[in-house]
């Protein structure tokens, strides 16, 4: 006896129902046709073939400064300081992630970044223009720079001098300040700000007097707070430097002070004698005690390469070499 569920029938109604049936299924197949969705050999439906966006137009673009924090991850400044780069797939291939300010009247005067994600650009007005008190606008991103967010520092000053983080939340910043003098014997000082909270809001933590540090004729130091740079929330350095601060035209000597309460107090460490009248291109410590310096001296243009092994207290110079491939 047959199943009931598998009889068939020849009736008018039933026929008409099969052909509608039929009819269904060849549309079916002509929309699948249409959109490309047939299904794979596997048995899975293919998604949906989908042309590409044209790709973005490209140019060459001259780097003013990189930092890599991977091989294919990395921050860039470009233009002079006015433009802002990211790259997630090399060195040779970068987006502009600009934070939305003016950049055809304020360059970016100071970058940190700490990952792919976190960076701060600092944008101040030209150096030596301005009030005793004005703003200095600081951004941040925390999504690699497809979103950004100001905050202002307020500081008697007259350009940012540095920019670090230690962490996504904790950082320094130095203002360059007027205090004193004319336009050719300036006194200037240092103004630091710390932020806890990743840039939102800054606190004023410590300013540097006018007192004398030096010798005879000397009547100031010019702490510019370049190179600074922190290995813990308390302990940190920046460069002391003198411009044409003397009596008799000459410069003071170079200085290297170390912060052990955050950068509430400072105390100056002197460099060997052969690097007290230099420049200061880089300084970098990798722990409490092990940090160097780059110096250069300005009449031969020589550079010396200096190492502390006791956190900044004493400095000799080394000499690095290359091998031979």
């Amino acid at each position: 006896m047959q199943h009931p569920s598998l009889r068939t029938s020849s009736s008018p109604h039933a026929r008409t129902g099969a052909r509608l049936l039929l009819v269904a299924l060849l549309g079916l197949l002509g929309v699948l046709a249409g959109c490309g969705c047939w299904a794979s050999p596997g048995g899975g439906a293919t998604h949906p073939r989908l042309t590409p966006p044209p790709a973005r137009p490209s140019s060459p673009v001259a780097l003013f400064r990189l930092q890599m924090l991977d091989a294919t991850t990395g921050w860039a400044l470009a233009r002079g300081g006015s433009a802002l780069l990211r790259t997630t797939s090399g060195p040779l291939h970068w987006q502009e992630v600009t934070p939305p300010y003016d950049t055809t009247t304020l360059p970016i005067s100071a970058s940190a970044f700490f990952d792919s994600q976190h960076a701060w650009v600092t944008v101040a007005p030209n150096p030596g223009s301005g009030a005793p008190v004005r703003p200095f606008a600081i951004w941040r991103t925390t999504d690699g720079g497809q979103h950004w967010q100001q905050s202002l520092v307020r500081s008697p000053g007259y350009e940012i001098a540095d920019l670090f983080f230690l962490s996504p939340r904790l950082g320094w910043v130095a203002v360059q300040r007027i205090m004193g003098g004319d336009t050719t014997n300036a006194i200037t000082g240092l103004a630091l700000f710390r932020t806890q909270d990743g840039g939102a809001t800054w606190t004023l933590v410590s300013t540097t007097s006018a007192s004398p540090h030096a010798g005879p004729g000397v009547q100031t130091v010019e702490l510019e707070g370049t190179g600074l740079v922190f290995t813990s929330p308390t302990q940190g350095w920046l460069v002391g430097l003198a411009g044409i601060l003397r009596r008799d035209g000459g410069t003071n000597p170079l200085r290297i002070y170390r912060t052990q309460d955050g950068g509430q107090h400072w105390t100056a460490f002197p460099l060997p004698q052969e690097a007290r009248s230099q420049g200061l291109l880089d300084l970098d410590f990798v722990s409490q005690t092990l940090g160097w310096a780059i110096s250069i001296v300005s009449q031969t243009k020589q550079v010396l390469l200096l190492q502390t092994t006791d956190g900044g207290q004493t400095w000799r110079v080394v000499t690095p070499t290359v091998a031979a491939l």
